[in-house]
């Protein structure tokens, strides 16, 4: 009888290792990959950029005793989360604001939420016991979601903790893409051997 090879034996407990570390991380964000409209292209962020910076509306709050910490943290992770020009972000809507691009994020939204709705301006269910920290967002021309993700992290400290932090950037890179491959044929191509 063949004896399994030396690799393929240690297969299993070094997984299991990985997986054990891996569930140590508290900071670890999962993001369901971004969906990503044909009409999406990174530079409609320039667009934003000339018009002087992105409203991020925020639904909800993981740290209602820290809105407006939670919100200067929203708006320094987005900012650090794609790339192209210099982009400020800002959770309070000046008054001259006439950009229709903007970011709409809720937190601890319902399992079944749509991105779509984000973008509509509907009301989106939220979840009732929402146990990890968990936002959905979706980059928006008016009603129309360019793109949107879902993800989430176990419950931050607070606003502060760098796991928030982390959230809210990997989230800002799903938003923003450098590049989509929609507008390229359906996406990355692969050559067989």
């Amino acid at each position: 009888m063949k004896q399994p090879s030396t690799n393929r034996a240690l297969l299993g407990p070094l997984a299991g290792t990985a997986l054990l570390a891996l569930s140590a991380c508290s900071d670890l964000v999962i993001s369901n990959p971004g969906i990503t409209s044909e009409t999406y292209t990174p530079q409609l962020l320039g667009y934003a950029a000339n018009a002087g910076g992105m409203f991020v509306d925020v639904t909800g709050t993981p740290f209602p005793d820290a809105q407006a910490e939670t919100n200067r943290v929203i708006e320094d992770a987005l900012g650090r989360a794609h790339f192209g020009p210099t982009l400020p972000f800002f959770t309070e809507k000046p008054a001259d604001y006439r950009s229709p691009y903007r970011v709409a994020m809720v937190f601890s939204p319902a399992p079944n939420a749509n991105a779509d709705r984000l973008c509509r301006g509907d009301t989106v269910p939220v979840a009732e016991d929402p146990g990890d920290t968990t936002v959905l967002a979706a980059f928006c021309n008016g009603t129309e979601r360019l793109t949107s993700t879902r993800s989430w992290i176990t419950a931050p400290a607070g606003p502060n903790d760098p796991a928030f932090d982390n959230l809210i950037r990997q989230t800002g890179i799903q938003l923003f893409p450098p590049d989509n491959f929609k507008r390229r044929g359906g996406g990355p191509r692969f050559r067989s051997n």
